[in-house]
């Protein structure tokens, strides 16, 4: 499941506002027609506001501008994958610790819309590895988090059995190699915030980071 499927699934399971669901569907069946529609190019949330308009009266593009949170992000990652289809080398659209290209504005909008793509893929893994944590521990996150930050004691051992797997160790690791996160443009920074280099936006906080190297030293 890519990011906008898993973004559209878990906001059916968790709204409950039905005004809500039917712009989101609208929006979702936009996307749907245009990303068959642009065979060559990347459609915009001006394109989806459109369409919506065109054929439902709503939402229009500003309503879905202001839900920043829910009807823009879901645009903006069905715009990453669809450039991401496209005809288009993603190396060649985001390489290493290159700046936008603010030259080419086209090129500009797809390489902002991949390093979306990207910060959405680590968050539903870091989800994922919560979760790992909370099933394999026998701590919760937060006492997990307070040790991190030296204000709680760990008094009694891990038991064998309750130990990580090694599949959620190796996903931890890689998680955090320096080189994976570099090409994802994404950074562990002097304060110990991992960040994504472009936006400045934060995606784990320094007790978070703490707490997942303290599970692989």
């Amino acid at each position: 499941m890519n990011a906008s499927q898993q973004f559209y699934e878990n906001l059916l399971q968790n709204t409950q506002e039905a005004k809500r669901l039917l712009s989101l569907g609208r929006v979702k069946d936009a996307c749907d027609f245009l990303d068959k529609r642009f065979k060559t190019k990347i459609f915009t949330v001006a394109d989806v506001g459109r369409y919506c308009q065109e054929h439902w009266g709503g939402p229009k593009t500003q309503s879905i501008r202001n839900s920043i949170d829910i009807l823009e992000r879901y645009v903006k990652l069905r715009i990453a994958e669809h450039a991401m289809s496209l005809n288009i080398s993603q190396s060649a659209i985001v390489t290493g610790k290159s700046n936008l290209n603010l030259a080419n504005p086209a090129l500009a909008q797809q390489q902002y819309m991949l390093a979306l793509a990207e910060i959405e893929q680590l968050r539903n893994e870091v989800a994922r590895l919560k979760a790992d944590v909370q099933r394999y521990m026998p701590l919760t996150t937060d006492h997990l988090l307070a040790t991190a930050r030296g204000d709680a004691v760990i008094s009694t051992a891990l038991e064998p059995s309750a130990a990580l797997s090694q599949c959620a160790l190796e996903a931890i690791r890689t998680l955090l190699d320096p080189e994976k996160l570099r090409q994802c443009e994404m950074v562990i920074d002097r304060h110990n915030y991992l960040i994504h280099e472009i936006s400045g936006n934060e995606l784990l906080n320094a007790q978070q980071v703490g707490s997942l190297l303290a599970l692989i030293d």
